[in-house]
């Protein structure tokens, strides 16, 4: 009898251990199935950063050129300003009496530049 009751323990403890293993088996997959859904969700996510970086990338690389081409036109105008003002201030100084060495002196102008500007500056009225 007391053998009966051993194994009628014994049995009782088994089906309590299948019932309570069956249960951590549901919880593990439900567990399992968030985890998975959050992981497909971080996945779109990362997919959706990741076009928009590409998309930030290349907004950034048309500035930079539009930038690039901007300081490249500041640079000319400033260049086309320095010599129209070297031009104009040499005509200053043959207005004044100035000679080709005041003005290759006083521009910045090659001996060249400074005689074909005296030339012009003569023949204008």
């Amino acid at each position: 009898m007391e053998m009966q009751l051993l194994e009628s323990i014994l049995l009782l403890l088994v089906v309590a251990g299948i019932v309570y293993l069956y249960n951590i088996r549901g919880n593990f997959k439900q567990n399992l199935q968030k985890l998975e859904q959050e992981h497909l969700k971080f996945k779109k996510d990362l997919i959706i950063v990741d076009a928009s970086t590409v998309e930030v990338g290349e907004r950034v690389n048309k500035f930079e050129d539009y930038l690039q081409r901007l300081s490249l036109r500041q640079d000319v105008a400033e260049l086309k300003q320095s010599a129209i003002a070297s031009y104009v201030h040499a005509a200053k100084i043959i207005e004044i009496g100035g000679s080709i060495d005041d003005i290759v002196a006083g521009c910045g102008l090659t001996r060249v530049e400074a005689e074909l500007v005296v030339t012009l500056h003569k023949k204008s009225p």
